[in-house]
């Protein structure tokens, strides 16, 4: 029996430990906010108050990991030295556990913008910061790592249309989407936990790359929203990134239109 944590129980890590623990009889999971901690219980999801810092974590981390088998990683990325070195901390007290197995919550990002399609085994920069903090679990050997590359999330309390709309965005109209809902999201870690599929590189984005200014323009009449403005002599490139071996390897569908 699975007895799984979740650290990072923020916009995903929330309601992915309370979908978890539904199925499985021991579910853990970190928070900063004491409110959060509160909703966490009710939903019988044993709650811990820890706050990883790029040198220290603040709280009791070891009574949390204390006889987990799976390790699901969702902290917030960001660009920094500091995101490296936060991670790299936690990895060095998930190796004095009994932890076997981690699921790594990465990022699309990993991928250059390079007008084409994408999948996991195209050639990408290794000295690159997401792919160095991927290595840090998928190249110590007292773990099992599945990473999923995450495309840009929403929910039906989050989407990126409410932010662009009425504003003139310095980004090439034509260059196309990559996003994923947040449901989607929980299905496929849950997958990755059920079907037992470790070792593994996975994209998690929706198979629907409409150009940017077709997709926004769009939302903002679904919404009733203002358009954004696009700078038409912009030229920054994108790319389309796969899911086509996520839905090979697990026989996943993606269920969850954006």
């Amino acid at each position: 029996m699975n007895k799984i944590g979740v650290v990072g129980c923020g916009w995903l890590g929330l309601p992915l430990s309370k979908h978890l623990a539904t199925k499985y009889s021991r579910v853990k999971g970190t928070s900063r906010n004491t409110i959060k901690l509160e909703e966490m219980q009710h939903a019988n999801v044993d709650a811990f108050l820890i706050d990883i810092e790029s040198t220290i974590i603040k709280g009791n981390f070891k009574a949390f990991i204390r006889d987990l088998d799976t390790l699901v990683i969702g902290l917030n990325a960001n660009k920094s030295e500091e995101y490296f070195d936060k991670i790299e901390l936690l990895s060095r007290y998930v190796a004095e556990s009994d932890v076997k197995k981690i699921i790594f919550l990465s990022t699309i990002s990993v991928y250059d913008n390079i007008n084409k399609v994408v999948d996991e085994s195209d050639e990408i920069n290794e000295q690159s910061l997401y792919i160095r903090v991927e290595n840090i679990f998928k190249n110590n050997n007292r773990f099992l790592t599945t990473v999923l590359r995450l495309g840009g999330l929403i929910g039906e309390d989050r989407h990126p249309i409410k932010h662009l709309s009425g504003k003139n965005i310095e980004q090439n109209p034509k260059t196309p989407i990559n996003l994923v809902h947040l449901n989607d999201c929980i299905n496929v870690i849950t997958k990755v936990i059920e079907q037992d599929i470790w070792n593994e590189t996975f994209n998690v984005v929706y198979p629907y790359h409409p150009t940017k200014e077709e997709y926004y323009t769009a939302k903002a009449r679904e919404y009733n929203l203002e358009a954004p403005i696009y700078d038409d002599s912009v030229s920054f490139k994108g790319k389309v990134v796969s899911s086509s071996k996520i839905m090979e390897k697990l026989n996943y569908i993606f269920k969850y239109e954006i």
